[in-house]
């Protein structure tokens, strides 16, 4: 009998450090991500900086809308599985307002 209870309270000890790593790793993987965004989309601002404000030379139309189109793919996914990929849809919505602003400024 002191066995089973001894067995039970270890099963709920591991359960309870199985889900604090699994919640330290989700925040880990957020951190991660928003860390990535940063860089990624830290990588646009510049040259919608420099053509706005420079008077700057903007790359072409065809590099740009195709990011463009695979945001927006990335970005319904993201959505479809926010619980999980917030980070990920945030970022999404960031690259295709700055894109969306390169293909606005290459046209007009």
């Amino acid at each position: 009998m002191n066995m089973k209870t001894t067995t039970k309270a270890r099963i709920k000890k591991s359960d309870y450090v199985v889900q604090i790593v699994s919640n330290t790793s989700l925040r880990v993987d957020d951190l991660l991500g928003l860390i990535g965004m940063v860089f990624i989309q830290g990588a646009t601002l510049p040259v919608v900086y420099l053509a706005v404000f420079e008077g700057g030379s903007l790359p072409p139309l065809i590099m740009v809308a195709s990011v463009w189109v695979g945001l927006v793919f990335y970005t319904v996914r993201a959505f479809r599985n926010i619980k999980y990929e917030w980070v990920y849809f945030i970022g999404n919505c960031i690259g295709l307002t700055g894109n969306g602003t390169l293909i606005f400024l290459i046209l007009f």
